[in-house]
């Protein structure tokens, strides 16, 4: 077991009895066909696929609380039985069949798992923990944006007074022009008025 933890926790591994494949999955993984020794693969070094195919096993396959942006072997062992879609239940990942013995043996309570797909677990962690960049306040497109905000604001308040103030106006003249009707009107009757006194009065010498 502390061998197949040193091989577990190192950057670079001795070759493993009847292994031959070492060298083969981390040229694959690496995407360097000419490697000379198998390695460590860094996660810039895959292809979105692979990036993919590492996800998965170190977000959910291989739960890890630190994060990771490097592959050992094995985590490029499960990523190639992913990629050859073969059934890892045989392997017992992460720990095997002599976990479960130790843990019927001294009762120790096991949490029932619930199914998730990929995309519930894989797609949702990425979202959050991948860091947004604010654009500054400050940038000379922000601003000339800022400016033409404010300027719209301002030309939208001066057309709302002017309309206010044509439309005060508006109803000043009407009020004018009826008060000029009402006047107009009042004298029209007056001097009708005047006008049939003076022709019903007979006029008279003086003696």
């Amino acid at each position: 077991m502390a061998k197949g933890w040193d091989y577990y926790v190192k950057l670079e591994w001795s070759p493993l009895p009847n292994h031959s494949s070492a060298l083969a999955i981390s040229r694959k993984f690496a995407s360097k066909p000419n490697l000379t020794h198998h390695r460590c693969v860094e996660k810039n070094e895959m292809s979105p696929l692979h990036q993919l195919h590492f996800d998965v096993v170190h977000k959910i396959i291989l739960q890890r609380k630190q994060r990771r942006m490097q592959a050992n072997f094995l985590d490029l062992t499960i990523m190639q039985l992913l990629v050859l879609n073969q059934d890892k239940n045989r392997h017992a990942l992460p720990y095997g069949f002599w976990m479960a013995s130790i843990f019927e043996a001294f009762d120790v309570p096991v949490h029932v798992w619930c199914s998730q797909t990929v995309k519930d677990l894989v797609g949702h962690m990425n979202h959050m923990a991948l860091p947004t960049s604010m654009r500054r306040p400050n940038t000379p497109l922000q601003c000339l944006q800022n400016q033409l905000v404010e300027r719209e604001n301002e030309l939208a308040t001066m057309t709302t007074a002017h309309q206010m103030e044509k439309e005060n106006w508006e109803a000043r003249v009407v009020t004018l022009q009826n008060e000029l009707t009402r006047e107009r009107t009042a004298n029209i009757s007056t001097m009708r008025h005047l006008t049939q006194l003076l022709a019903t009065q007979t006029p008279t010498l003086a003696p």
